[in-house]
């Protein structure tokens, strides 16, 4: 049977709360190519979070649903000596709208594990110029889209009564599991229903490493 959702309990984290949170991202950059010309991603996320639904079960289970847009670019450039003497500019950005749910046990300890499947859609849309002066210049524009399976796992732990640590596996579902990022995420309540989140993420083969910070309000 299904029942209304409960009032959000009171620990530090962040599910079973009705929220939102905007944060600046910095990802460095994985591809050789591109890291020539600029040595990261930087951009901004939104997130709304709402609790859904209670289900009856032995050991009740609560879900959240969530709903997030990611905005994330590059641009730059880089000049070749003799005998080309050209310069290559690139204007690069990746948008990524995403939805799911977060499925959680009710739980009375400080600790909540969770899991959160969904969908991610992205668009990439890539300028990129090469002028070479005499010999002539080069440009082409290409927009990329893509849908992935999102399928993430993790859990919440309370520090203090302020201060929770949230780390989250972020599978990937398309390429190789290696790919797969990990954030580790401190949420602080400075005052009541205003937050604080902030951590660092990389891949599991430490190809890729980035962070985040930000806040948000909750109702």
């Amino acid at each position: 049977s299904i029942m209304n959702a409960p009032e959000p309990s009171e620990h530090a984290g962040l599910l079973g709360k009705i929220y939102m949170q905007d944060r600046y991202q910095y990802q460095s950059v994985d591809n050789s190519n591109l890291r020539q010309i600029d040595k990261s991603w930087q951009g901004f996320d939104t997130l709304i979070n709402l609790p859904a639904i209670t289900f009856d079960t032995p050991t009740p289970l609560d879900v959240d649903v969530f709903f997030g847009y990611t905005n994330v670019g590059l641009k730059g450039n880089k000049a070749f000596g003799p005998p080309l003497n050209a310069t290559a500019l690139l204007n690069s950005k990746t948008e990524a709208f995403s939805v799911g749910a977060s499925i959680y046990p009710t739980l009375s300890t400080q600790w909540r594990p969770f899991v959160q499947v969904g969908a991610k859609f992205l668009r990439s849309d890539t300028d990129f110029s090469v002028n070479a002066g005499a010999l002539g210049s080069f440009a082409d524009n290409t927009v990329n889209h893509e849908t992935k399976l999102l399928l993430n796992a993790g859990f919440e732990y309370d520090l203090l009564d302020s201060l929770a640590y949230r780390m989250t596996l972020h599978g990937e579902t398309k390429h190789r599991f290696q790919d797969s990022a990990i954030t580790n995420d401190l949420i602080l309540w400075p005052v009541e229903r205003i937050f604080l989140r902030g951590g660092l993420v990389s891949t599991l083969d430490g190809s890729h490493f980035g962070f985040s910070f930000g806040g948000g309000l909750a109702f």
